[in-house]
C-alpha cells in the first residue's frame, strides 16, 4: 500500500512538472514568436528604408544621366520671360550635336555660318529657308535628317519598334534625354491618343529653336512639318507638335496622326512684331507660311 502511495505521489508530481514544464515551453514560444515578428517586422522596416534609399539613388542617377546629356539639370533651368534669351550651359556633348546639324545643314544646303554654336545653327536655318517656298523648305530639311541617318537603320527600327503604345512612349522618353541641347529642357507627359491615356507626350517649356529665332515660318516649316514627315516615314510613328506660340512652348504627341497643314493653327499664326526682323505688323499670317 505504501508503495502505491509514493508511486502515485510520483506521477502527480510528474504531471506538475510535465504542466509546469509545459507552460514555460508555451511562453517561451511565445516569446520566441514575439521575437521573430519583431525581427520580421524590423527586416520589413529597414527593407523599406533601403528601398526608400534605392529609389532615391535611381532618381539621383536618372537627373545625372540628364545632366550628362544636355549639360544642366532641367530642375534647376527656368526660361527667361517672353522676349528674351534663356541662358543655356552647353555641354560638349550637346556643342557637337550642335556641329554635326550644322555641318548637315550646310552640305545639303550649300549655306555656311561664322557664327558659333546654336547661332550658327539658327543663322544657317534663316539662309535655308531664302528663296525657297515652304515645301521646298520640307523637303531640304528632311534631306538634312535622311543624311543623318543611314535607310537601314531606320528599316531596323521599323522592325524592332513596331506602332504601339509602347513605342509611342519609347520615343516620349528618349526625347526628353537626348533633345535638350535643340528644344530645351522638357519632360514627359500624360496624352488621350485615340480616347487612350499614355505616357507618349512631351511638353518643353520652352524651344529652344522658336526662342531664338523668334520665327513663326522657321517653327512651322523647318521644325514641325518635316519633322512630324520623318518620324511618320522613317521611323514608323506618327508624331504631332502642337507649337503654343503665346509662350513658346511646345507639346509633341507621340501615336498621334497629326491634321493636313491647312487644317493646322500653326499656319495661320502672325508674326512675332517687334521680335522677328522680318515681322509684319498687320500681317494675319506669317509671310513665309
Amino acid at each position: 500500500m505504501e508503495s502505491d502511495s509514493g508511486l502515485k505521489r510520483t506521477n502527480t508530481v510528474g504531471i506538475f512538472l510535465r504542466r509546469k514544464n509545459l507552460r514555460a515551453g508555451m511562453a517561451a514560444g511565445a516569446s520566441s514568436i514575439a521575437n521573430v515578428g519583431s525581427f520580421s517586422l524590423e527586416i520589413k522596416r529597414d527593407l523599406s528604408r533601403q528601398s526608400g534609399r534605392t529609389s532615391r539613388a535611381c532618381g539621383a542617377f536618372t537627373l545625372k544621366c540628364r545632366a550628362a546629356a544636355s549639360g544642366r539639370l532641367e530642375e534647376t533651368w527656368r526660361p527667361a520671360p517672353m522676349g528674351q534669351i534663356s541662358s543655356y550651359n552647353d555641354s560638349w556633348l550637346d556643342k557637337r550635336m550642335i556641329l554635326v546639324f550644322v555641318g548637315a545643314m550646310s552640305k545639303i544646303s550649300g549655306k555656311t555660318t561664322s557664327l558659333p554654336g546654336f547661332d550658327g545653327f539658327v543663322d544657317v536655318a534663316r539662309k535655308m529657308m531664302q528663296g525657297r517656298t515652304p515645301v521646298q523648305q520640307h523637303e531640304m530639311v528632311l534631306r538634312v535628317l535622311e543624311s543623318l541617318m543611314p535607310w537601314w537603320i531606320g528599316a531596323m527600327v521599323r522592325t524592332i519598334l513596331p506602332v504601339s503604345r509602347a513605342t509611342a512612349e519609347f520615343y516620349a522618353h528618349g526625347t526628353t534625354l537626348f533633345t535638350s541641347w535643340l528644344i530645351g529642357p522638357s519632360e514627359v507627359i500624360e496624352v488621350e491618343v485615340d480616347g487612350v491615356k499614355q505616357k507618349s507626350g512631351v511638353h518643353i517649356q520652352k524651344c529652344r529653336v522658336l526662342e531664338r529665332s523668334a520665327c513663326v515660318g522657321l517653327c512651322t516649316n523647318m521644325c514641325k512639318v518635316p519633322s512630324q514627315r520623318f518620324f511618320a516615314k522613317e521611323l514608323g510613328v506618327p508624331m504631332t507638335m502642337v507649337p503654343n506660340f503665346e509662350d513658346m512652348s511646345c507639346d509633341f504627341i507621340y501615336g498621334q496622326t497629326p491634321p493636313p497643314l491647312e487644317e493646322d493653327s500653326a499656319s495661320r499664326q502672325p508674326c512675332y512684331y517687334g521680335m522677328c526682323p522680318t515681322a509684319k505688323a498687320r500681317a494675319n499670317s506669317c509671310p513665309k507660311l
